[in-house]
């Protein structure tokens, strides 16, 4: 357009030129002279200003008037300017049409990021580089093409930028800085101080008092046991824990006769001096040793209606091939069926309406299920099972159960089906001895003080705690079936140390303990609902794998943090979690590929997506209805998404800031249709 304007600018003073120089018919003497004296024969000179002569050619001047050897007619779009002409290159980004060819780019848009070089573009060469692309912090690179945009930042004003700062959202964190005992790395020097380890993960350090970081049991918050030990970590092993009066080599504390070397834990039972001589509780005739031996069974079943039936049992039997069912309307405890050793099949205490101890000292085995099951609310106070080592099949307490304040089998070390206890009055369920359980594990409709399992290994089905001050599983390394832990108070504390893998759902549900599982690297998929304030750590720090679809719903300013996390099968979904955005995050730092699609939607609380190893997306990826979302800079990484892109009504989210994540992966990388409305500015 320049070289136009000055043509035309050009062509019109010449013409008035040439006007001047010609004379009109009134007054044709100024220029022409056709009197005698003029001569305007083929050889007159007529240096007047026209020569008409047959050799005058009064065209030279207009055809090639900047010389340049291209004339007007010949395409040169400004004859004022010899560097413009057909025959010049065009010269880029000084706004002139060097060439004459208006096709040809005075701008150029080399890298096909949308931004042309003569504007905004400070690298054409760099896709990555760009207006309004996000700023990468250390790479000596002006990302966005801003020199005012730091390079390295120091986001918690510490005086160190993000390039050497290992978290530069804490001011407390820097190079140099003093240690503090948080298990964390303050100075920066790439190391957590081993006086800050958790070795046996019983959420007590050494630097804090544990006085044994390879005993889960031993630290300062546990209470003294007969161990000979310094349970509690107060520098003192109590006195009846190292004394023994009579020299049998069993401390006073677990010695039921310090006075009497005789008698102590672990030597045979005499069964016809009246002592209890191997401590174990039962009296002769009432001890294990001495009244199973030799086994005397009913073959068939055993109904217990009265005390007369049962005295009359135990006269002749000590065992039951079948199944024993105790329906008595006036039994208030079991004294006259202590004889009892073995039961082939059930036991039912289910219709015993006024039972109020269950004390079987003898039992050892039942080869079917233990049923202690009510419609109706019952005044049952004990289970006392202290032989008992095997339930062939499930083991249930439940239901309308109140005033059951206390249920002890020691030394149960194998269940063949489940495990259920329920709505009953109960502070604490601890089975230490249990190893195998073939079934579910369900323990709800109570608030208990605690749910130990020291022995248990593995759970073959689903694993469900609800209400409980302290849940700690420390042998248990899978679960098959599902994990679901609900209803925890911010007092509460849930310690899976050792688990490695939940088969099916882990679901957490109103949930606000402090969670500890860190060495669970794999599980079927996630369902956590309707969280809000953990009073503590809350991470899945070794998780590594979700086979299926994770799952976040309704999360009230807390920090979900899966720092290792590189899969997920299925769909990822983040729906409505708000709060403090400086407290509430969603972080996957590892995340490298979703199998399904990715949807965030109706969070009032996230500002940013920051998953900056994340690859390849399966299915669709949908970001909506986000109130605060400001930054996906994090996602710029995303190489394919396999269905659609959908980003739409995110009041604080620019439409230019999701076309530009468009632009970095590329619509042939992009399976399904892009949508991009009603976004901010």
């Amino acid at each position: 357009m320049l070289g136009r304007t000055v043509r035309l600018v050009w062509l019109g003073t010449l013409a008035t030129a040439l006007l001047a120089g010609c004379p009109t018919d009134d007054d044709d003497v100024s220029a022409d002279d056709d009197s005698a004296a003029d001569d305007d024969s083929p050889g007159d000179d007529d240096t007047s200003g026209d020569d008409d002569s047959a050799g005058d050619d009064d065209t030279t001047a207009v055809d090639d008037a900047d010389g340049d050897g291209w004339t007007v007619e010949e395409g040169d779009c400004n004859d004022g300017d010899p560097e413009v002409n057909p025959g010049q290159t065009e010269i880029l980004c000084d706004f002139v049409d060097n060439d004459c060819d208006p096709s040809t780019d005075d701008d150029q848009d080399a890298d096909g990021d949308g931004f042309f070089l003569c504007v905004d573009d400070c690298d054409d060469g760099d896709f990555l580089v760009r207006p309004s692309f996000p700023e990468l912090t250390c790479d000596g690179i002006d990302n966005d093409c801003d020199p005012s945009t730091s390079d390295s930042p120091d986001g918690d004003g510490d005086g160190f930028d993000v390039c050497v700062d290992c978290d530069d959202g804490e001011p407390s964190i820097y190079p140099g800085a003093g240690e503090v005992c948080n298990g964390i790395d303050d100075d920066c020097d790439g190391l957590v101080p081993a006086d800050e380890e958790d070795g046996d993960h019983d959420t007590w350090m050494i630097c804090v008092g544990d006085c044994d970081d390879s005993n889960y049991d031993v630290n300062p918050g546990m209470t003294e046991s007969c161990d000979g030990v310094d349970t509690d970590c107060d520098g003192v092993v109590p006195g009846e824990e190292v004394q023994d009066a009579d020299g049998d080599g069993e401390p006073t504390c677990s010695d039921c006769d310090d006075q009497d070397a005789s008698v102590h834990p672990g030597v045979s039972e005499d069964c016809s001096n009246g002592v209890d001589d191997d401590c174990d509780g039962g009296l002769d005739e009432l001890d294990v040793e001495c009244g199973c031996g030799p086994v005397v069974p009913l073959i068939g079943d055993l109904t217990v209606s009265s005390e007369e039936a049962a005295t009359l049992f135990c006269a002749e039997y000590n065992a039951v091939v079948g199944s024993l069912i105790v329906d008595s309307t006036d039994m208030l405890d079991l004294e006259s069926l202590s004889c009892l050793c073995e039961v082939g099949a059930n036991v039912d205490f289910a219709s015993a309406d006024v039972l109020e101890t269950i004390h079987l000292p003898l039992l050892m085995s039942i080869g079917g299920g233990l049923l202690i099951d009510h419609s109706d609310p019952k005044p049952l106070q004990s289970v006392y099972l202290p032989s008992l080592t095997t339930v062939g099949d499930d083991l249930l307490i439940r239901y309308d159960l109140p005033h059951l304040s206390h249920v002890s089998m020691d030394n149960l070390s194998s269940i063949g089906g489940s495990l259920e206890i329920k709505n009953a009055g109960v502070d604490t369920v601890t089975f230490p001895s249990l190893t195998t359980l073939g079934g579910n594990l369900s323990i709800a409709w109570m608030e208990l003080d605690q749910v130990r399992f020291d022995s248990l290994d593995s759970v073959s089905g689903f694993l469900a705690v609800q209400s409980t001050e302290e849940v700690v599983f420390p042998s248990t390394i899978s679960i098959g079936g599902q994990l679901n832990l609900s209803v925890f108070s911010s007092t509460s504390t849930i310690n899976f140390p050792v688990l490695e893998e939940v088969g099916e759902d882990l679901y957490l549900f109103w949930t606000e303990a402090e969670i500890l599982m860190p060495s669970l690297t794999r599980v079927g998929s996630i369902d956590i609902h309707t969280m809000s304030h953990p009073s503590g750590e809350w991470s899945l720090s070794a998780l590594e794998y979700v086979e299926g679809d994770l799952d976040v719903d309704n999360a009230y300013s807390m920090e979900l943090a899966f720092s290792s996390l590189h899969f997920v099968g299925g769909t990822l979904q983040i729906g409505d979690l708000y709060g403090n955005p400086q407290i509430l995050g969603f972080n996957l730092p590892r995340l490298n590929e979703v199998a399904g699609s990715i949807i965030a939607h109706d969070n009032g609380g996230i500002e940013e997506l920051s998953w900056s190893d994340l690859r390849a997306v399966g299915g669709s990826l949908a970001v909506y209805a986000n109130t605060v979302l400001s930054d996906v800079s994090g996602l710029h990484s995303i190489e394919t998404i396999g269905g659609d892109f959908y980003f739409v009504g995110n009041p604080q989210l620019s439409d230019w800031a999701a076309q530009s994540l468009v632009d970095s992966i590329g619509m042939a990388n992009i399976g399904g249709t892009v949508t991009i409305y009603g976004n901010g500015p």
